[in-house]
């Protein structure tokens, strides 16, 4: 029988051994359970420049909402669609839109429709991006004078008000209050400086709420409203007092003229740098980068026509098709926040199935600085159609775009 002072030494050394090994010392893992028990691998670490959440606006009454990274050193797809979505206004009938903008500080995106509704008018709303909820719907008249062309495209904002521009004729541009979605003015484009002549109006406000930039381009009396051919090479630009347009009335600052092509080129959405130096306006087969104190032309990039690919169209004045070679078209800009990089809206040709050729919404990265154009074009439109056979190989007539930034 132990003694009890020899006793106490074996539980002693018992209570050691058990607590090595409770402790992972007792020598009982192998090499594969201490690899296993590694801290696991850091993942590679991010290049993205840029990151947020995008809202490009599409005629199936809803925007696509793409949260996206921006990683230029890949020279294939810079864009990468992290997660792709869908921010519903309505039926297409009544919400079919190509305007996106948001107010950062009230969380709130403003979207005016590019069509009539069932009822003869159009349809203004504002979207809770908190909650992805419409919260106010509002149906204005459209004016009397308006004669043809589609209805709201481009569109501003102030402080407290939303300004969307008609892309129609004869245009106006309404001044809207954005809490009640009241129109206050409705200024129609009727100014000595301003030709009566024109088609396509569009516009942004500047980053400062100070001014109003509007566009139109010029065409031959035939012609006006009409769309292209537009018989006429001027895209003009105007800058507008803001303070006095918030009052309903037109006073032109400075202007400008910028010579395209009369059978391709229209201006179509822009927006400006965030420190204001320069405006990114596009203008269907090319995008111009404007100095923004002159409104002089500083870099034009044009986009290739795909000679592989034919649409059937037709004339907007006669009715009678037209058959064409696709041209790659671009319809908003947006630049990232540190203003070295923009985001390009395209409509890209593609032929797909037994159907006609067709237009896929896109977004495409250019760089500012070296004032050229990164990769390809990435899906946000067709990708997400896929899965619907009626919708899979149609035209998806994207167009603005606006976005929650980030970083």
């Amino acid at each position: 029988m132990l003694k009890r002072r020899e006793l106490s030494v074996v539980l002693l050394v018992l209570l050691v051994a058990l607590a090595l090994v409770a402790a992972g010392c007792g020598g009982s893992q192998t090499a594969v359970d201490k690899k296993d028990a590694a801290a696991p691998a850091a993942e590679p670490e991010s290049k993205a420049v840029a990151a947020g959440t995008a809202y490009v606006a599409g005629m199936g009454g809803h925007l696509a909402k793409v949260d996206f990274e921006i990683d230029p050193t890949d020279t294939d797809e810079p864009i990468k669609v992290l997660e792709l979505d869908k921010l519903r206004l309505g039926k297409a009938e009544s919400y079919g839109t190509h305007d996106a903008r948001i107010d950062h500080e009230r969380g709130v995106l403003y979207s005016a429709a590019f069509v009539r509704n069932p009822d003869g008018k159009v349809n203004v709303v504002s979207v809770d991006l908190g909650t992805g909820k419409v919260k106010k719907d509002v149906a204005l008249d459209i004016s009397a004078r308006y004669i043809d062309g589609p209805l709201y495209c481009a569109s501003g904002q102030s402080k407290d008000a939303f300004i969307p521009v008609l892309m129609g004729y004869e245009g106006y541009i309404d001044v809207i209050d954005k809490d009640s979605l009241e129109l206050k003015h409705r200024v129609y484009l009727d100014h000595p400086e301003l030709p009566k002549e024109y088609m396509w109006g569009h516009g942004v406000n500047t980053p400062d709420m100070k001014s109003f930039l509007l566009t139109i381009n010029s065409t031959t009396p035939e012609r006006a409203g009409k769309g292209l051919p537009r018989g006429n090479e001027d895209v003009l630009f105007y800058l507008l007092d803001m303070e006095q347009l918030l009052q309903g009335k037109l006073q032109i600052t400075k202007k400008s003229a910028i010579k395209g092509d009369p059978g391709k080129t229209a201006s179509l959405r822009q927006h400006y740098t965030h420190d204001g130096k320069y405006l990114i306006q596009t203008v269907r087969d090319r995008m111009w980068i404007i100095d923004a104190e002159t409104l002089q032309l500083v870099h034009e990039e044009k986009f290739p026509v795909d000679e592989a690919i034919e649409i059937t169209d037709k004339d907007a004045a006669t009715g009678a098709p037209i058959v064409k070679k696709a041209q790659l078209e671009v319809h908003d800009a947006i630049a990232t926040k540190d203003d070295k990089y923009a985001i390009l809206t395209m409509r890209v040709p593609f032929k797909g199935g037994e159907k006609e050729a067709a237009m896929d919404g896109s977004l495409l990265l250019f760089d500012l600085e070296n004032k050229k154009v990164i990769g390809k074009p990435v899906s946000v439109c067709r990708s997400c159609h896929a899965d619907e056979p009626d919708l899979k190989d149609a035209t998806s007539k994207l167009c603005g775009l606006d976005v929650v930034w980030k970083k």
